[in-house]
């Protein structure tokens, strides 16, 4: 049932992945700890869904998705309003 103001994020951590989360769970917002202690491990990783209600989770999920993946330094992330849409190409300039 969807809940207003608030939606959730699905994060699945492999088995190296989760003993990363375990050394920064005790930085993580209550809930967001809640949410990966209650969470199933399959035999393909931790399905962890993480109730969003907050920029405060936003954050933390920010801080989950980084142990996933170490962000590229060579690559500039866009906001929304300067992004391609679906199928657009930008081109250099200069």
């Amino acid at each position: 049932m969807p809940e207003r103001l608030r939606f959730k994020a699905l994060l699945v951590f492999g088995d190296a992945e989760r003993k990363k989360v375990e050394r920064l769970q005790p930085q993580l917002v209550s809930h967001v700890r809640e949410d990966y202690g209650k969470s199933t491990t399959y035999h393909d990783g931790k399905w962890v869904f993480v109730s969003v209600d907050s920029g405060k989770v936003v954050s933390d999920i920010k801080q989950l998705h980084i142990l996933k993946r170490k962000p590229n330094p060579g690559i500039q992330a866009q906001s929304p309003r300067n992004a391609p849409r679906a199928g657009e190409r930008r081109l250099k300039r200069g």
